[in-house]
This record gives structure tokens, sequence and C-alpha cells, in this order.
């Protein structure tokens, strides 16, 4: 699935500046860097830096210098950035919601390239609404695609990271036994000491089951549910009705205990 990436320094250089401005709007440009697969295909494009360049604003408009623009994209030249990743305008509706007015649709348009260009509208709440806008063949737009601030890490840091959670972190594997009053040839001889799965209070009759959890423990519920692909609302349904019966997951949890033993 396309995405768009938000640089962190960069993100939080736009969140202090959106907050800065309030109550009034404010608007930025900014560079984009593709990422793209084995095949050549951009899979995703990471907002890599934002500028702040001269502008009138109030509560419901941002208005940039065309001087101001042109002042930035000679400062780019200048330091040899290809003018090309100039492709992102970001604007904030100060304490308003995100969503794209007319003038946002007439200021994507303008924004026109050849190729496409990333627009992301953001408010005091930090709630981020990003489109992608293609200008060739003609001008369409994907609106609401996903986006998130990357906070990638350098590779030797993950290879770290993963070797310090194998070394520290043991997965507790949870043993499960059937109730006492529940014998059947599989139950019988087992040990005294273990925890039950039932709880204390006598169990339901048969047919009579106005609530699961009055014969298992809520965690006994969840994996049988999750194992069925079930959800736990579901299963309890499924019990009411009696289309699952108290044997079936009493076996479960047996056969659960001493699978590959």
């Amino acid at each position: 699935m396309f995405r768009v990436l938000i640089n962190p320094e960069a993100y939080a250089r736009l969140r202090h500046l959106v907050a800065k401005s309030l109550p009034n709007e404010i608007g930025f440009l900014g560079l984009i860097d593709e990422i793209r697969d084995a095949n050549n295909k951009i899979t995703a494009v990471v907002v890599s830096e934002v500028f702040l360049v001269e502008q009138t604003v109030n509560s419901t408009e941002t208005t940039m210098k065309d001087n101001a623009v042109a002042n930035l994209m000679i400062e780019l030249a200048q330091r040899d950035v290809d003018l090309s990743r100039l492709r992102c305008w970001v604007h904030s509706h100060a304490d308003g919601q995100v969503f794209w007015s007319k003038t946002d649709d007439d200021c994507c348009a303008a924004l026109a390239n050849g190729t496409f260009a990333v627009s992301v509208v953001t408010n005091a709440a930090g709630d981020l609404l990003t489109r992608l806008d293609v200008y060739s063949p003609t001008h369409m737009y994907l609106d609401k695609v996903p986006t998130e601030v990357n906070y990638s890490l350098a590779p030797e840091v993950l290879v770290a990271l993963d070797a310090e959670f194998k070394a520290k972190v043991t997965l507790k594997v949870t043993t499960f036994w059937p109730a006492e009053g529940k014998r059947t040839k599989k139950t019988k001889g087992r040990p005294k000491d273990k925890e039950s799965i039932f709880d204390e209070q006598p169990q339901p009759r048969r047919g009579d089951r106005p609530n699961i959890y009055q014969a298992f423990h809520v965690e006994d519920v969840q994996v049988y549910a999750e194992t069925h692909g079930l959800t736990a609302d579901e299963l309890e349904a499924q019990y009411a009705e009696g289309t699952i019966d108290e044997d079936e997951i009493e076996d479960f949890f047996y056969n659960f205990q001493y699978a590959g033993v």
C-alpha cells in the first residue's frame, strides 16, 4: 500500500510552527524522496524537509509570496538540491477540522508539475489528511493516503535491538488443566495441585447457559475463541445457543496441554 512518511525532524518543526501560528493558518513547502521496490515501483515517499517561506495568514487562509517561493528555489539550487524534489505542500487549518476546501483543491491543481505532488493538511490537534495528485496523462488524485512519522533506525541499530530482544524476552507458556468435578477418561488422574480452568462456582446445567463466563475463565474463553477464528462475543453466543458443548472446550484445553508431548 502506498504511503507517505514524514521525517521526524521535519514533523517536529511543522508541529512547533503550526502551534506558533495559532489561531491562524500557516503553510509550508517540502522536499520529497521516493522509496522504490525491486521493480522500480514507488511504494512510498518521504517528506524529508519542510520550509517556511514568507506569507500572509489569517484564521481561514494562507498565501505564500511569489518571490519567497522563487527565493527558496534559488537557495535549494545553491545547495545542489534537485528542484524536482520540491513537490510537497503542507498547510494547517488552525483549530479547525482537516478537509480539502475549494481553495485547497485549486492550490493542489496549481501545483501541476507533470508528475505528482503530495499535499498535507493538519491542525492544532495534530490530525493529518494527505492526498497524492497525479498530473499525467490527466489530473487525478488519491485522498486519505496513509501517513506516519518515519521513526526509522539504521540497519546496525535494528540488528542490535533484535539481539537484545532475543536475549532478554522469553515467552511465558500457560498450562491449562481441566476442572475438578468434570472427570473423563482423559482427565482421570489429573494432578491435584494444578490450577483449574473453571471458576470455583457451581457449573451451569447443560441447556441452561446464561453466560459462558460462568463456566470458564475469561482467559480460556479468549484463547479458545482466537484459536477457532471467533470473537469472544461470537463464542459466547454459540455457547448460549448450545452450538458448542462444554466437553468440546474441555477437550480442547486437554489437547492443548498435551500437544506434542
